[in-house]
């Protein structure tokens, strides 16, 4: 089963470490983090290590935004993913300074991150991104399957319009933003409310099978409520299809389908039960127990 990871943006807002574990999810704390390289520090020394960094580049210009980075990499040498975070700043036509940054900013961090595990994080649906500057030097790509207001996005559509840019769909991982997106990803803030505790850490087996529902019958299968059978809609346009076991295979892709008339929201908003109260990152394990039992 391959390594979920979630993004912190406040290590004092951030679920306890035991059920992250639990749950199989490795966080990665943010460069930008309120507390600063002590509270990083801290935290990863916390985690044992199992935990990396997710460094945004902001209005960084590209030497800035490399040296911060060699920074954080130095002060937590024992992060076992990096993801850098370029998005507005590194968007732009061929040519340009937005397409140039990756390049800029890649090449003088190979040496660093060779033999690494590491990432770049594009903002959605991104054609004019230099995806090629990270894969061609061993990296992967994780889109963000989310708007700015944090509403989802088709995770198979990020899929499948960064594999339209001649990236391999094996290096590709979706961002997702929120629990109410359906399949595998990778998480943006499970400190904030947009993650349900339950099923914020919880590796979907049906992936394949729920990224061909709607977004009305995703939220109708969470809540339990009865539903049509799957009819999933088969849609040239999409060039990979999710494959059982998990991945991605070229051919013929999936779209969902029409929402379901027959789901009616207000059963949905029954079915759901507000969350548990949270548990402090720094809980010891019995704390989950009883926070849960309140």
């Amino acid at each position: 089963m391959p390594t979920r990871y979630g993004m912190v943006t406040d290590i004092r807002n951030m679920p306890a470490l035991s059920q992250l574990a639990a749950g199989g999810v490795v966080p990665l704390f943010s460069g930008n983090d309120p507390g600063g390289i002590a509270a990083i520090q801290q935290a990863m020394a916390a985690a044992g290590g199992n935990a990396g960094l997710w460094i945004p580049a902001d209005s960084r210009g590209p030497q800035e935004y490399v040296n911060w980075v060699k920074t954080l990499m130095a002060a937590a040498p024992q992060a076992k993913h990096i993801d850098l975070n370029m998005e507005a700043i590194a968007t732009g036509a061929p040519g340009t300074p937005g397409w140039n940054y990756s390049e800029d900013v890649l090449s003088q961090l190979e040496p660093y991150l060779r033999g690494r595990e590491w990432s770049v994080s594009p903002m959605a649906n991104q054609d004019w991104y230099n995806y090629q500057a990270a894969t061609n030097r061993g990296g992967q790509v994780w889109p963000q399957a989310y708007q700015g207001d944090m509403s989802g996005i088709d995770p198979q559509g990020v899929i499948n319009r960064v594999a339209m840019n001649n990236v391999d769909p094996r290096v590709i991982t979706p961002l997702l933003g929120n629990a109410g997106q359906a399949g595998f990803g990778h998480l943006y803030g499970i400190d904030l409310p947009g993650f349900r505790p339950e099923n914020q850490f919880r590796l979907n087996p049906n992936a394949a099978q729920l990224l061909a529902l709607s977004a009305d019958q995703q939220r109708a299968q969470r809540a339990g409520v009865p539903q049509a059978p799957i009819r999933a809609v088969r849609d040239p346009n999409a060039r990979y299809t999710p494959r059982a076991g998990g991945g991605w295979v070229p051919g013929v892709g999936y779209r969902a389908p029409a929402a379901n008339p027959q789901l009616v929201a207000g059963q949905v908003a029954q079915a759901v039960q507000p969350p548990p109260q949270p548990v402090p990152w720094n809980a010891p394990p019995g704390l989950l127990g009883r926070a849960a039992r309140r």
